[in-house]
């Protein structure tokens, strides 16, 4: 059986984490791994720590690591999630921006829907059901 780093508070940080936990002011992520860690001071494991606050063991070996490692900073930091950034292709920007304001004189508009399809390119403002003969 693995066995976790025992966490070690000064009383500084007890009183800060404590105070962190205590706070309606402070986030309820910071709350949440304030409170793994002093849950993992008291000596509780991390798969203690997880069924106590309903959260994963992994999450609770994340907070603890990255709490012996920077301390109170390694908590209060909300590092990216594992999603890529999204890349938006220049050539859909620009054909958005092509819809959204048409190239014509200010007393056209409001321009009607049919216009607006017609000059972005669409046959048709609505959207059409193509039927496919079986066969």
């Amino acid at each position: 059986m693995r066995v976790a780093p025992t966490v070690t508070l000064t009383s500084e940080e007890l009183s800060e984490l404590s105070r962190i936990v205590a706070s309606r002011l402070s986030s309820v992520r910071l709350s949440l791994r304030a409170r793994m860690i002093l849950l993992a001071a008291e000596g509780l494991q991390n798969k203690e720590i997880a069924e106590h606050l309903g959260v994963d063991r992994v999450q609770a070996a994340r907070w603890r690591k990255r709490y012996l490692e920077q301390r109170l900073a390694g908590i209060e930091l909300n590092l990216p999630r594992g999603a890529h950034p999204v890349k938006v292709v220049e050539a859909v920007v620009r054909s958005h921006r092509l819809i959204a304001k048409p190239a014509v004189s200010p007393s056209t508009y409001p321009m009607p829907l049919m216009s607006l399809a017609r000059f972005a390119g669409c046959l048709s403002p609505w959207p059409t059901k193509r039927w496919i003969q079986p066969g």
